[in-house]
Formats: C-alpha cells, structure tokens, sequence
C-alpha cells in the first residue's frame, strides 16, 4: 500500500505532492522537475543517493552544504521515514517483531499500543519459569487466581520486552472432570505491560530509577503498550481424579 506526507493520516496528499511507497522505497508519481535529470529515472528518491543529497518536498535534488552533507542526507532520510512510519502507526495497529522496530515505534510510533509477533507468545510460553508455573497448575499444586512474573530480556530478540507479567486464572467445568487455565500475557501488574525509556544502562547501573511507562528517564521518545495475548488451555481436574 503507498503511503504518503500529508497533514491528517489516512487522508489523501495535496494535489502537488508525490506519493512515496515505504516498501519499495521510490516515489509513485514523476517528479515534476524530472526535465532536469533526463539521465534519472524520475521515480527515484534523490537520484538512488540519500546520503550525498537530499530531496526535502519529492521535486528537486539538491546538494547540502560542503562538510555536512552526509549528516544532513542521513537525518532527512530518517525524517521521512520516521514521517512515514508515524503515519501508518495512526492508521493501523502495527506489530513488534524485533529490538531495532521496538525502539522505532518508541519514537515516531506517537505512543499508540502495538501487537506482538507470535513468535513472543510461544518464547514466553517455553522459557522456563513459564513451564514449570504451568506445570504446578496442571498437577494441582496452583488452585487459584495469580500473577508472575518472566525475565525476557536474554531471550533472542526480545529485550524491549524485559520483564514482564502472566496473569491466568483457573477455572472448573461443571462435571468438574476438566479445569480451564486462561492465560494473559504481557501484562503488568494486572494492567498491559509496555516499553518505555530505552535508557537500559542508566536503570541497570540505578536500578531504582527504573520506571515502568513514565517519564523520568525517557529519552525523547512516548513510552507505549502491548497488547496482551489471551491463551487459553484445558487439562483434567487433579482433584476430581484423586476422588475417583
């Protein structure tokens, strides 16, 4: 799907303005000065060069001052895509599949709540601190309610994850032959666990000035929530076989 800059997100360009396809990384529409460049595809973005040159509006290529223009091609670059990413952020609810996308969305994802790859659920569901909890529920060690929590931070890129919670709650069928354990993952303290500050090593050497979604150690960007995952898995009631 093309995306584009534009004041209101999902709302159409200004008649002058190009549409930019994020995926493919080129402009949908020709550039109206492509006259100009008559050796160029006037599809491109900055003649294929975005770290030499920059191309503010989508018209013309232009050359930053002499020393700087690497820097300036490489901020604009991040601007635009960053602009880009904002956008889609505010049309649809995106999803988190790595540590570099997490920290993405932290700063251009304007604070709106994200989904977690799957991938998350089942590296949640097998480490094992998850296991051996599941295991105590199964066997009847665990009757009630509760709330614990996962380390997630050496798991395989899951580090913006952190620590995080695992509600569930135990319930009996009617014959009460079979229980039913619903588990909500990614929680904190009964409410959505999140990222906030990317600020690791700071709270790592202080930890007391680790915060969960706050403000006090963020470093320019809005702290967000995940979504939590609802599971749900049934096993036969321990006490009901003990009687039997």
């Amino acid at each position: 799907m093309p995306h584009h800059l534009s004041p209101e997100p999902c709302s159409l360009p200004p008649p002058a303005a190009r549409h930019y396809h994020s995926a493919l990384s080129i402009w949908l529409s020709v550039d109206p000065m492509a006259d100009k460049y008559p050796s160029t595809s006037p599809y491109t973005y900055c003649a294929n060069n975005p770290v030499r040159l920059v191309d503010a509006d989508g018209r013309e290529i232009g050359i930053p001052p002499f020393g700087i223009g690497i820097g300036i091609g490489i901020g604009i670059g991040t601007v635009i895509d960053g602009l880009i990413y904002k956008q889609k952020a505010k049309c649809s609810t995106m999803t988190i599949s790595g540590n570099l996308q997490a920290v993405r969305h932290y700063y251009w994802g304007g604070g709106h709540k994200v989904k977690l790859d799957s991938k998350y659920t089942t590296l949640l569901m097998n480490t094992e601190k998850f296991k051996k909890m599941h295991q105590k529920i199964i066997n009847g060690k665990i009757t009630t309610s509760g709330y614990f929590a996962i380390d997630m931070t050496k798991e395989k890129d899951a580090f913006f994850i952190g620590r995080t919670g695992v509600a569930f709650n135990i319930s009996t069928s009617e014959d009460g032959k079979i229980n039913t354990v619903a588990y909500t993952l990614f929680t904190y303290q009964n409410q959505p666990d999140g990222f906030s500050d990317p600020n690791f090593i700071i709270e790592n050497i202080m930890p007391q000035l680790a915060d969960g979604k706050g403000s006090n150690l963020e470093l320019g960007g809005t702290p967000y929530d995940f979504i939590p995952q609802k599971i749900k898995i049934e096993y036969p009631n321990p006490k009901y076989h003990e009687v039997q």
